[in-house]
């Protein structure tokens, strides 16, 4: 299980939070000041010091107006859970939540798994070679569809999957 705080954190703090818990290979790529811990939202009590005694804080990534990835928007960073150990398996939940107004615009990217001897291989495109790697995430596009894009020795290359 991943540790969360029991109280809400700015960027700053959360970001030395994440770094010290969450076991980051290569530590936070971009958007640290875009990442906190935030009263959770679908709490019924109306106060933030109720809410974070009984809930706890979610994680929160902000994307302002008018951003998008690699330094402008969100953040992205790769956690090693459970060191070099390796499992033989894992089991990936969250729940998600977008502002009423979020701007959907083209897409974007939400947490998956990787995995595999070679910690570079099967991001950015790299096709996997059958026994190195394997990605798997969820996306969205235009309008809030959803999308499945897994990487994986089975099919040598990405496949999408509308969901």
């Amino acid at each position: 299980m991943l540790a969360f705080p029991s109280s809400t954190m700015a960027a700053s703090d959360a970001t030395s939070f994440i770094q010290s818990k969450w076991s980051l290979q290569g530590g936070i790529s971009f958007g640290k000041n875009s990442l906190s811990f935030v009263p959770d939202p679908t709490s019924k009590s109306s106060s933030s010091s109720d809410s974070n005694s009984s809930n706890g804080a979610v994680f929160a990534v902000t994307y302002d107006a008018g951003t998008y990835s690699h330094g402008t928007g969100g953040a992205q960073f790769y956690a090693t859970f459970g060191g070099s150990a390796g499992f033989e398996a894992m089991l990936l939940s969250y729940d998600i939540m977008f502002d009423e107004d979020f701007d959907w615009v083209k897409g974007g990217k939400l947490p998956g798994l990787r995995g595999g001897p070679k910690t570079n291989s099967c991001s950015g495109g790299n096709e996997p070679t059958g026994s190195d790697c394997f990605s798997s995430r969820l996306m969205w596009r235009a309008d809030g569809a959803g999308e499945g894009v897994s990487v994986n020795a089975l099919w040598l290359a990405a496949s999408h999957a509308h969901v």
